[in-house]
This record gives C-alpha cells, structure tokens and sequence, in this order.
C-alpha cells in the first residue's frame, strides 16, 4: 500500500526552496485541500524535538509573518536548554528554514471528505530561538558545515594524479602507527611487570590503543594535531 501511494501523482510530497515564498505557496497549498495541518519542527542540542503543530488556514491567513518572523513560540517545556534557559525565561522562538526542502507527511487512516485523499501535514523545518541566540542542531550543523566549507575553499585543488600519499602524507602515516605500537608495547610491558600477570599486560596493552584511537578520531579532523587544535576545538 505504501508504495502505490508514493506513485500518487495527484499527491504533493516535496515543496522545494525556490517555491517557498508567499504566492507559490498559496497556490499549492490551494490546490491541495487534503494538506490540513501545518508541522513547525525543531531539534534542540539534546536531540529532542519540538512540533508546533497548527491548522494550515491559520498558515495561509499569514504566510508572510511564518517566512519572514518568528514562525511560532513555546513555552519551551519541550527544549532541554540546562544552563542556558530558565523557568522563568523559557520562551523559545521558531524560525523556518528556508534554504531545505519542506515535506509533506500524510496519513494512511484519515481521509479528507472532499477530496478522498489522505490527509497531510506539511513539516517545516525549524531554528529555535532563545533571546536572540540560535539554541537548535541545525544551526550548529550549519555553522559546521560554513566552517568546513571555507577550509577547503581556502586551499588549493590537488592535481588529479596526485597521489593520497603525497606531501609527507604516507610518512606521517608510518610515524603514527610506529608511535601507537610503541606506546602499546610499553604498556604492555608496564602492566605486566606491575601486576605480574600476562593479563594485567594485555588490559594496559588494549587501554592505550583504545585511548590512542579516540585522541586519533580527534586528531583527524584537521591536517594540524590535536593539540594545536585544542581538545575542545
């Protein structure tokens, strides 16, 4: 069944970001009736979610005020904001997202009595808000993303026959592994002479690869090391 309604032509599933202004979306959302409700999402930094769900004739009745200001409030008992909001400054404001595609959610059970199409809930993803200061993953995903794109914009494109290993890359490869399989080594070492035992050396051994791998998976972010990145970078 959930397939024969994906090849629904006559339904709307996607409203894409150049048809996120006033007039185009009055007129699909006018041709489509069976779109009922409208869904105002957030995610805050703990990955919870907040949904302002709303009736779409309220929607229609002020588009411009949803695109251009604060799309909706909540009292933000659905925000996890520990240090940064209180109970009696909980008010978090939602922005829509304008630059990602809005999608359309309908539901298999209900039907609109009009149209005999399932009835729909376009979702519109949202930034939350909390005086003034974005307080959303999605807005620290978008800075990340801004941050990674100026680096590589801000380097040179390698030649196309340019080898993975150039530049010192495949020794710098080598020298790690030679330094973890050192540290290892003597850890192991370490740990058996201190516990006397070839188990006590195997657990030191497996402690420092495991530590090394996770200062590693930091250490790769970037061509510089970790410390010069700082461990909270």
């Amino acid at each position: 069944m959930a397939a024969l309604i994906m090849n629904n032509k006559d339904l709307l599933y996607v409203i894409k970001p150049e048809e996120q202004n006033e007039s185009t979306l009055r007129e699909l959302l006018t041709l489509h009736p069976e779109i009922q409700f409208v869904s105002l999402m957030g995610v805050d930094f703990a990955g919870n979610d907040t949904d302002e769900k709303i009736p779409m004739k309220i929607f229609l009745e002020d588009i411009d005020g949803f695109l251009a200001g604060s799309a909706a409030q909540t009292d933000g008992s659905s925000v996890v904001l520990t240090g940064i909001a209180t109970l009696n400054d909980a008010r978090v404001d939602m922005k829509v997202d304008k630059t990602v595609n809005w999608f359309v959610d309908y539901n298999y059970e209900h039907f609109d009595a009009e149209s005999g199409r399932m009835i729909g809930t376009l979702r519109i993803p949202c930034y939350l808000i909390h005086n003034g200061n974005h307080v959303d993953s999605r807005s620290i995903l978008n800075d990340t993303l801004a941050y990674v794109e100026k680096e590589i914009m801000d380097k040179a494109p390698k030649p196309k026959e340019e080898s993975l290993f150039a530049h010192g890359f495949g020794t710098r490869i080598v020298l790690q592994g030679l330094m973890f399989a050192a540290l290892a080594l003597a850890a192991f070492r370490i740990g058996e002479r201190a516990t006397d035992s070839l188990a006590g050396g195997q657990t030191m051994a497996f402690m420092v690869m495991a530590i090394s791998q996770v200062l590693q998976s930091f250490n790769m972010r970037s061509e510089h090391s970790l410390f010069k990145l700082g461990f909270f970078s």
